[in-house]
């Protein structure tokens, strides 16, 4: 018992040491502190200067007036308790709240009508911004709304003006912030434009705060870099529509983003899955880089070969021919604010051409249950577990305690091989072992070089998921061969040491779960000690 509450005491206190002191203050006010609604009367709207450019266009997913699928599940919402039902998960209902892609004049209206101030998860202010947006994205489609409608787009925006995130902070407050520019240009008066000023200062604020120098976002999430960019593009289509100016660094910021989407990007155009990122939630590159064409703002093109290291946000991208490595060689992030981290340090993925070969494993749930924390874990990414522990203790949903520190990054560029190598020290306490990987991307080669300083005797487990469309057949207990959906052998992968294949799992979406194999190197070994993995192929 007194271990179990000295190791709950210990986790709490690596958790909270982290937290901006605003965090603190903002908890405590969210918690105690209930803005009284304002029923007062309701702005008149602008006329925009000009037309709103195309958005990227999101799927409708109503196959019936009252059939909705959302995160690739799909329910009846004619209930008028629907939005609210607790045998739901919430991030579904969410979603329904949202109004992403089913936005209709009698859905609207049943939202204002089952969804009275300020309860339920309608009126929580994540729920409220985005809503906000997609109202009005709708409106300058060419849609038209009624009073009830304006009034109630008025009313969320003055609870949401007073219930920002800012104990959250991260991709929170930017979309509160967002919400506010939205409805600022939307109305005029004295009241849309406190709306409008104080979401360009929190949005500026935080943008410079979260856009790291390499253009990544500082929670290291390819699919919420993808978000935050498209949030980026939205409030540049809203403040040219109703002639605001935009601030040149936004432009500079909006280059940097794309360089690092196109970093982390596989040939395949999909996202890599570093952290919490999975498929079809982000708009992927080619959506990103139709909508900046569309609003004028040309997308940088960046080489697609070579060697790229993102060191503000630790992350390498190797490229020969065909091949692709994208590597995580960095810390938890965002460092007060790490919900959507993962115990991936030194992880990587790997793509052929516009096949993924090797991949992490993906995110299907945000619940507190043992499969978020699973998919979190070090074990289901292509990395190395040392005992059976996390390298970062990562635990309930969004929550992170001890994390692991990354320094002794090298990279080297040569004409015919891309090296880059890190340590970290995840496993330090209690083992005082320090995990060196490095990465040697060669013409049809793949090294993979893990060494293991320390003492005594510890178990080494080294993770290696294979991508479903894949199939794996062993030659011996040292070497696997990897065959396509076309039963072509593709690549072969050795090991010094045996070589199991496993059952496993791969998430290319909320709520989805694909069967697929896993390759385990597990050894006891007295240390120091170095592993060698190598990956041949030629296409």
């Amino acid at each position: 018992m007194k271990n179990s509450l000295l190791e709950k005491s210990l986790r709490y206190y690596h958790t909270l040491k982290y937290l901006k002191p605003i965090q603190i203050y903002g908890q405590l006010k969210f918690r105690w502190r209930k803005p009284k609604l304002n029923f007062s009367a309701t702005p008149a709207t602008q006329l925009p200067s000009l037309s709103f450019a195309q958005p990227i266009p999101k799927q409708v997913n109503m196959t019936a007036p009252n059939l909705i699928t959302l995160l690739n599940q799909q329910r009846d919402i004619s209930s008028a308790t629907i939005w609210s039902d607790p045998s739901i998960d919430k991030l579904w209902l969410y979603n329904l709240h949202y109004f992403a892609a089913i936005n209709d004049a009698a859905l609207i209206k049943r939202w204002i009508k089952e969804n009275p101030p300020p309860q339920g998860n309608g009126w929580e202010p994540y729920t409220i911004s985005l809503r906000i947006v997609n109202w009005i994205k709708w409106l300058l489609a060419g849609n038209t709304a009624d009073d009830e409608m304006l009034k109630s787009l008025a009313l969320q925006t003055r609870y949401l003006s007073k219930r920002l995130e800012i104990h959250i902070l991260g991709n929170h407050l930017l979309a509160n912030a967002k919400a506010l520019i939205f409805a600022g240009c939307f109305f005029q008066g004295a009241e849309a434009r406190v709306w409008l000023a104080t979401g360009l200062k929190y949005f500026s604020r935080q943008l410079t705060e979260q856009i790291l120098a390499d253009g990544g976002h500082f929670e290291l999430s390819p699919m919420y870099h993808a978000i935050i960019l498209e949030d980026l593009l939205d409030v540049i289509n809203i403040l040219k529509t109703y002639g605001q100016p935009i601030p040149l660094v936004w432009l500079a910021i909006v280059k940097d983003m794309f360089r690092w989407s196109q970093a982390l990007t596989h040939p395949d155009n999909e996202l890599s899955f570093f952290n919490d990122a999975t498929l079809n939630i982000a708009p992927d590159l080619a959506e990103l880089s139709a909508y900046s064409d569309r609003l004028q703002l040309a997308a940088p093109t960046v080489a697609d070969y070579g060697l790229q290291h993102l060191a503000a946000s630790g992350f390498a991208r190797l490229q020969l021919g065909d091949a692709v490595v994208l590597a995580d060689v960095g810390e938890v992030g965002a460092t007060y604010q790490p919900g959507h981290a993962h115990a991936d340090t030194l992880s990587f993925e790997f793509s052929l051409s516009k096949q993924r070969i090797l991949v992490n494993s993906g995110i299907s749930t945000y619940a507190n249950n043992n499969e978020r924390f699973r998919q979190r874990s070090t074990m289901a990414h292509n990395t190395a577990v040392i005992n059976d522990r996390n390298s970062s203790e990562v635990w309930k949903s969004f929550r992170v305690a001890k994390r692991a520190r990354v320094h002794n990054i090298k990279t080297t560029s040569l004409p015919d091989q891309l090296t880059v190598s890190a340590s970290h020290d995840g496993y330090y306490n209690p083992y005082q072992i320090t995990h060196h990987r490095r990465w040697q991307l060669t013409n049809h080669k793949l090294l993979i070089e893990d060494t293991f300083t320390g003492t005594k005797q510890h178990k080494i487990s080294l993770y290696f998921h294979v991508h479903p469309d894949l199939r794996v057949k062993p030659v011996d207990t040292q070497n696997i061969l990897f065959y396509d959906s076309s039963n072509q052998p593709l690549a072969v992968l050795s090991s010094t040491q045996t070589i199991k294949v496993m059952e496993s799992s791969y998430h290319p979406g909320f709520n989805l779960s694909i069967p697929n194999k896993k390759l385990v190197i597990e050894y006891t070994v007295t240390l120091p000690s170095t592993h060698h993995t190598l990956i041949t192929w030629k296409l």
